[in-house]
């Protein structure tokens, strides 16, 4: 290697004296001096932080650093990095090969200049002025770490002479304020060493595969010479020109007396073997990885994480995740074809703390056909019948029912206006009658889940399932109606799985928790989180009552069977949920130590082929919770016992009382049924049953033909009455309020002002009147007739009246003495010749069962009616046809009674209802037609509609 010593030039005086009075300027500085400011006593990185934030505005934080993801154990889950890799390393733990190598290159008087070189300063300035142009810099290590700290990307490259001027006094003045070390380890850890490699311990790792401490002079000297032009020199692509600039930076060192010319031949010809793969180390349970770094971005910011340099300890527990994905995996392939099923997902957090412990996001990151890296656990899905048991605690909490409460799982249609009518159904097509909510719950009975959130309402169901952690469920939901009570909302497996912890937290909600430590660069904790503390959403009574149903393995046997998948070798309480067309099949369930969720299907959202929650989703939940409950390091980790079965056991909070009451010949919980404390205190001297149960003075609605005593249990609230305790029919849930008493037990149903008085032996009352002026026209369905003033009137009968009515027959059914409500609510008429039950049935909107059911004191051997038999009927709006009380409409061509309805807002069955001269077989309507159209601001008729 030839080298020439350096030439000092010749300087006229006049240039010297400008030289000296821009030194002197440059160190006069003030606007360096406010920008430097004073030595902050903080670590390095924290003073580059700053300074970049305030000088270079950008994505935080501004010194990227490349972040590791490790399990709760310590094993590495990922290396990420955003615009490049840079770990940042004190200058003791840099080799001092690559730091005299550095100095020799950059700034050969660094540890002796004052920020600024004048002799260099001079040879630009000759240079400049003879080339008439910047084409040197005479740039120092301290100059070039001011350009990097102070300078922004659109004025790094500007050599115009203010700027330089700004560089030097920046330079000057770091200097007086920070040691050289300290210099150096900023300037060295901002250095870009190509391959998107930053500071000296990123490029150590990513050329050779070692530490920054543990360079060797070949490997020092082979790096020093790179950030000159760190694109250019790439040592995997050009490493003739990387092995020149390593010349040269030997060449310097020797000239600067920091190596023998010996050294430097020796370290230029040995071997330097440098890795064979830069790409960051293999992700270990990616779709975890990306719902840390996402979860995290939302508290810190976009791309914080990435850039954060941290090394971030997570709640994943990396054998608990690979027995989630093996089982998951292998479940599928064996079910693939059965079933046409791909995919599955699995989320397993600790209750309490709410570490997710495992997330499966699909059965195979790499497979493209199932598109494999979707994370189908933050994906929505339709949950179907998991959401039950969200909706049923917050039922709970709100004293809106208890465990024992009474629900009709018989057939019911609601109005969902547009003329739509909603007719629930359960998954085996039965109806099973009465049932309590312990029975409804954990059989996954569809028609009391629609009546539970009817009863309850939108606002509170949401309120409720919100703050449990369903937090994509909202106000825009609000379309979706009755249909939310199944799951139809989509709604992510993660937020589903939340919902469960906090029943499983004691009604404590937190939201997954991803990281269990934060440690900087240098080993030290850090917090950049705000900690948050769990919130009571739901009373533990209430948690725990809907623990109590899902464990209840006897409640669910009906419908599951008594060796299920869903039964564990610990308590475990567990629902199921199947979606429309196969499409989503559900398990989310807890023991007292860990909350799992799976679902099973297709990414594409295809149908399966007849499997459901149980047999598709169901068996990968208990593999994976028995899988966990053998292991005793797993059993370690979640503070659960291995042999105390004792320990297993949901214990009851102290706000539940177990109670023996349960309504008769219903199932109740084997040994007393819990009652949470706020419910009996509201309950008081009625009882826990009071939502179901009325006690008050009544009459019998029928007596015994053959003796004086009631021979029916039907009966009727009358003040002199005998006090009887009766299930009362009312569609109202809940204990008594000052806005819905008890007394009554049927406070939906608002009696016409044509109503009589009904009592043992009821008078004739409108229907009655009615008939005996009825027209000649009969449809076979409502009743019309003429009123005195000459007017039509038909009597229309609303769809709760019918539904409460309907209840009789099943209360009956089971043995139960009913209470109709006020007796002179209730609604009587009186046969004529030619009725027979199923006309009559027809005629008010009832089955002959139904019929029968209300009116058994008239059910014959020769199943006859007898004219003047008063029977039992709904209660009906009595609307009169004319002028004043709606208006005519003249059918058009194209028009049908579904067209008309939706044009004037009517519910479809009131316009035939009040049509019935116009219904003809098939509904045909014809160009001319006169209809009639009820204006719907009647308050009878709201009140039956509504």
């Amino acid at each position: 290697m030839n080298k020439q010593a350096l030439q000092k030039p010749h300087y006229s005086l006049p240039l010297l004296i400008v030289l000296h009075l821009l030194t002197l300027l440059v160190a006069s500085c003030t606007q360096a001096q406010e920008m430097v400011g004073e030595h902050p006593h903080v670590a390095l990185p924290t003073v580059v932080e700053a300074y970049l934030e305030k000088y270079q505005p950008g994505p935080l934080p501004r010194l990227f650093q490349t972040t590791y993801l490790y399990d709760r154990n310590g094993t590495q889950l990922a290396e990420i990095f955003g615009e490049g890799r840079r770990v940042w390393m004190p200058l003791d733990q840099i080799s001092p090969f690559l730091i005299d190598a550095t100095i020799a290159t950059e700034d050969a008087t660094f540890r002796t200049n004052g920020g600024i070189d004048p002799f260099r300063v001079a040879m630009a300035l000759w240079q400049n002025n003879n080339e008439g142009r910047v084409v040197s810099g005479a740039s120092t290590i301290t100059m070039q770490l001011a350009r990097n700290l102070f300078v922004g990307q659109e004025e790094r490259y500007n050599n115009s002479m203010d700027r330089k001027l700004l560089e030097a006094g920046l330079s000057q003045e770091l200097t007086i304020r920070y040691s050289k070390d300290e210099l150096l380890e900023m300037y060295l850890n901002l250095l870009n060493y190509g391959n998107l490699a930053y500071g000296p311990e990123a490029a150590a790792q990513v050329y050779f595969g070692k530490h920054a401490s543990e360079l060797t002079l070949a490997e020092a000297t082979l790096l020093a010479g790179i950030p000159q032009r760190p694109a250019a020199l790439n040592p995997f692509r050009d490493w003739v020109a990387v092995k020149q600039r390593q010349s040269v930076v030997l060449d310097l060192m020797v000239k600067h007396n920091t190596l023998s010319r010996a050294d430097a031949d020796q370290a230029y010809r040995k071997p330097v073997a440098l890795k064979s793969d830069i790409s960051p180390t293999t992700m270990l349970a990616p779709h975890f990885v990306q719902y840390t770094i996402q979860t995290l971005d939302a508290h810190l910011g976009d791309g914080y994480t990435r850039r954060s340099g941290l090394n971030i300890y997570t709640t994943l527990d990396l054998r608990m995740q690979n027995i989630a994905q093996k089982i998951a995996s292998e479940t599928i392939a064996k079910v693939k074809k059965q079933y046409n099923m791909s995919n599955a997902s699995l989320v397993a957090l600790r209750p309490g703390t709410s570490e997710v412990l495992a997330m499966v996001g699909s059965v195979d990151f790499n497979d493209v056909s199932i598109a494999g890296q979707v994370n189908v656990a933050i994906m929505p899905r339709q949950p179907g019948s998991t959401i039950k048991p969200v909706m049923y605690t917050t039922a709970f909490n709100d004293l809106v029912i208890s465990p024992a409460s009474i629900f009709f799982d018989t057939p019911v249609s609601y109005n969902l206006g547009a003329n739509q009518y909603y007719q629930p159904r359960n998954y085996d097509n039965q109806f099973h009658g009465m049932v309590t909510a312990r029975t409804a719950l954990a059989n996954s009975f569809n028609i009391p889940a629609v009546r539970l959130y009817d009863g309850m309402g939108f606002d509170r169901f949401v309120k409720g399932a919100r703050a449990m952690g369903l937090e994509s469920l909202s106000e825009k939901d609000r379309w979706r109606g009755l249909t939310l009570a199944l799951g139809s909302k989509e709604t992510p497996l993660i937020e589903m799985v939340t919902a469960y912890n906090t029943i499983a937290s004691g009604g404590l909600y937190s939201e997954p928790k991803v990281v269990v430590k934060f440690l900087d660069h240098q080993g030290q904790p850090v917090n950049p989180l705000k900690e948050v503390a769990p919130v009571q959403v739901v009373s533990s009574g209430s948690a725990f009552l809907t623990t109590d149903i899902m464990s209840d393995n006897t409640a669910r046997t009906f419908s599951f069977g008594a060796n299920s998948v869903l039964k564990l070798s610990r308590p475990a309480a567990v629902k199921t949920g199947t979606t429309n067309d196969f499409r989503d099949n559900w398990t989310i369930g807890f023991t007292k130590y860990l909350v799992t969720g799976v679902w099973a299907g297709n990414s594409n959202g295809q149908p399966m082929v007849n499997s459901t929650g149980i047999s598709g989703a169901a068996p990968i939940w208990h593999d994976f919770m028995e899988a966990v409950i053998a292991d005793p390091d797993l059993l370690h980790l979640l503070g659960a016992p291995k042999d105390d079965a004792k320990a297993w056991e949901f214990t009851p909070p102290a706000d539940v009382e177990q109670r023996p009451e349960c309504p008769a010949r219903l199932e109740c919980r084997s040994g007393g049924e819990y009652f949470s404390r706020d419910w009996l205190n509201a309950a008081g001297a009625a009882g826990p049953l009071a939502d179901s149960f009325v006690r008050e003075e009544t009459v019998a609605v029928y007596t015994n033909r053959y003796s004086d005593d009631p021979g029916w249990p039907i009966y009727c609230a009358k003040p002199g009455g005998k006090e009887r305790t009766l299930l009362r029919m009312s569609n109202v849930m809940g204990l008594a309020t000052a806005d819905t008493p008890i007394a009554g037990g049927n406070q939906d149903v608002q009696a016409p002002a044509t109503a009589t008085t009904a009592s043992e032996a009821p008078d004739q009352n409108q229907e009655t009147k009615l008939a005996e002026r009825a027209l000649s026209t009969d449809v076979g369905k409502l009743p019309i007739a003429r009123a005195a003033n000459n007017q039509v009137v038909v009597m229309f009968y609303a769809d709760m009246e019918l539904e409460r009515l309907r209840k009789v027959r099943w209360s009956l059914a089971r043995g139960l003495a009913v209470n109709l409500g006020p007796c002179d609510a209730l609604q009587y008429y009186s046969v004529q010749a030619g009725d027979y039950w199923g006309k009559l049935a027809q005629r008010f909107g009832l089955t002959l069962a139904d019929l029968q059911g209300v009116n058994p004191q008239f059910i014959r051997g020769e199943g006859v009616l007898h004219p003047g038999d008063k029977l039992l009927v709904p209660a009906g709006t009595a609307i009169e046809i004319g002028d004043g009380s709606g208006e005519y409409y003249t059918v058009q061509a194209g028009d049908s009674w579904m067209k008309v309805a939706e044009s004037f807002e009517i519910p479809l069955r009131l316009l035939q209802s009040v049509n019935p001269e116009v219904v003809r077989p098939y509904f045909i309507l014809r160009a001319g037609d006169k209809i009639f159209v009820p204006h719907l601001n009647q308050p009878e008729l709201l009140s039956q509609i509504h």
